[in-house]
């Protein structure tokens, strides 16, 4: 994509921020429901954060990213299957396994069945045998049924060498009512006239979850934490951060959110896209503002060269600032080793102008710390338009407004009514 030639910088009072819309062509919204959770003694599931999406075809390997984290164990005599149940996600998507280790049969009518949300209850089923698969969400009026994608396998599994049912699910996040900054969510399995989380029909067991559920009383569900993303983690023994920023297919509106290191991956935009994988990458923008005056600067990649080398204007990558990075594939991680704040500076201040500014999200001292909008541009209440604060997610589209939830790795158009100084 060529940068525009011309540009027309917003002023304040202006509704949106009109010079991404006409540059990158780029709308999109979600609007749902805040999910209604209920404490207490309910059991709570975890769900661990996964940078490697797991291969969703039945298959359950030591080299899948399930054993990550702890199961969910299904034990006679409460659950007549015995079965361990694993959930990832990562910033699009839930993905679960059901490893049926006592379920010995490939019947065709098998299943397994979740529910979540009690507001709303979107339901989730994967009926049938490893060569004939069913999937299922029942009637949704006056709800659009989720789309989700799903898979049953019969074989065996790290944890058990005998052949058993393997079911895997991948449930976008957005389509469980899930919304971001509220981690937790109602589930439930219950015996839907026989299927289950586990459902062997050809002896007619079940295993309905949690023991005991009645499925109008929501006190009876349990609870699914899922948990937030995890871009940025310190190690203990050299007191570095490691970043790992996602990138999904299409426009992504990044940052970064520590310094990286001189002695590893520099900030120079040629060291960092020159990794593996990050060839799908295909443009860099950023925009900044000088003397009022905007402009755009650009880098793409030398096309039939070994390694990813910048034409352009853009040659380096700051934090504080905001990029967007277009990819024609997903999958792509961003990954860099630095510290929160260059050694020997002080702590990190940000010069904004009037009008639109492109402002990289700044967690410090904890890098890895989501904060709300209104909450990371406290330091200059009065000098921007709360309600032109936007908040691009390549998975979700759109959002702003002061509640809004930046997580590390992210950026945010601000309209500045006056000339400020930014302090997180």
């Amino acid at each position: 994509m060529k940068p525009p030639r011309k540009l027309h910088v917003p002023q304040a009072r202006k509704t949106m921020p009109q010079v991404l819309l006409l540059a990158f062509l780029i709308l999109s919204a979600m609007l749902v429901s805040i999910p209604r959770v209920h404490s207490g003694s309910r059991p709570v599931v975890n769900s661990r954060w996964t940078f490697v999406r797991p291969a969703i075809d039945g298959v359950f390997s030591a080299a899948d990213p399930w054993l990550t984290g702890s199961p969910l164990a299904l034990l006679p005599p409460d659950y007549p299957v015995k079965a361990f149940v694993y959930f990832l996600n990562d910033k699009t998507d839930l993905y679960i396994m059901v490893d049926a280790v006592g379920d010995w049969t490939d019947g065709s009518s098998d299943e397994s069945l979740l529910f979540f949300n009690s507001t709303h209850p979107y339901k989730f089923s994967l009926i049938g045998d490893s060569t004939d698969v069913t999937k299922s969400t029942g009637s949704c009026p006056p709800y659009s049924c989720p789309p989700f994608e799903g898979s049953i396998g019969f074989g065996r599994s790290p944890l058990n060498s005998t052949s058993h049912k393997i079911y895997e699910f991948s449930i976008p996040l957005g389509n469980i009512g899930f919304v971001p900054g509220h981690y937790s969510i109602d589930i439930s399995s219950p015996s839907w006239k026989g299927p289950s989380i586990v459902y062997d029909a050809d002896t007619g067991r079940d295993n309905v979850w949690p023991s005991g559920l009645s499925f109008s009383d929501v006190n009876t569900w349990g609870i699914l934490s899922i948990a937030p993303p995890q871009v940025c983690l310190q190690s203990g023994s050299t007191g570095y951060w490691t970043c790992q920023v996602p990138l999904g297919l299409g426009w992504n509106l990044i940052s970064l959110p520590i310094v990286p290191n001189a002695t590893a991956n520099v900030n120079s935009v040629d060291l960092l896209f020159n990794q593996t994988g990050l060839s799908l990458v295909t443009s860099v923008f950023t925009y900044t503002v000088v003397k009022g005056v905007g402009s755009w600067q650009f880098c793409t990649p030398k096309l039939a060269v070994a390694k990813w080398s910048c034409i352009g204007t853009l040659k380096f990558m700051v934090d504080g600032a905001g990029y967007w990075v277009l990819t024609k594939g997903p999958g792509v991680v961003l990954k860099f080793v630095g510290s929160v704040i260059s050694p020997a500076s002080g702590p990190p201040s940000y010069a904004l102008s009037a009008g639109w500014n492109l402002v990289g999200y700044k967690p410090q001292p904890n890098a890895s710390e989501p904060k709300s909008v209104g909450t990371y541009l406290s330091s200059i209440i009065g000098e921007y338009d709360p309600n032109n604060v936007w908040v691009y997610d390549n998975s979700g589209g759109w959002s702003r407004g002061s509640s809004t939830l930046l997580l590390p790795g992210e950026s945010m158009w601000i309209l500045m009514t006056t000339p400020a100084t930014l302090r997180p």
